[in-house]
């Protein structure tokens, strides 16, 4: 499937990644995606299944976030996300990692 799509890539001009089942399809000036018809029937003819409740357009201007990642401007975490890890680590030197897990209980 990916040599499939990385040849399609290449002639339309798009960009093709993947990162697990996370598939995406991205494009800079005149360039061109194939049809959605057409993605499916690749990733179906190589022996996957399509969960079309999941299959998102993102347009330029918005948030675009690929595995929980923003990729509009480079790839970053959002605001919230890395607030929660900055704490995370501010109470593990402050207190120690199990004393931490242990008030999330995530140790028993």
């Amino acid at each position: 499937m990916d040599k499939r799509f990385d040849a399609l890539a290449r002639k339309l001009g798009f960009n093709y990644t993947r990162y697990a089942d996370d598939l995406t399809f991205s494009i800079k000036n005149g360039a061109k995606l194939p049809s959605l018809k057409m993605i499916y029937k690749i990733i179906e003819e190589e022996g996957f299944y399509v969960n079309k409740k999941k299959t998102k357009f993102l347009n330029k201007g918005r948030a675009q976030y690929v595995t929980g990642l923003t990729v509009a401007n480079g790839v970053n975490l959002n605001k919230k996300y890395r607030k929660s890890i900055e704490r995370h680590i501010y109470f593990c030197k402050m207190y120690g990692v199990d004393s931490h897990l242990e008030k999330r209980n995530v140790r028993s």
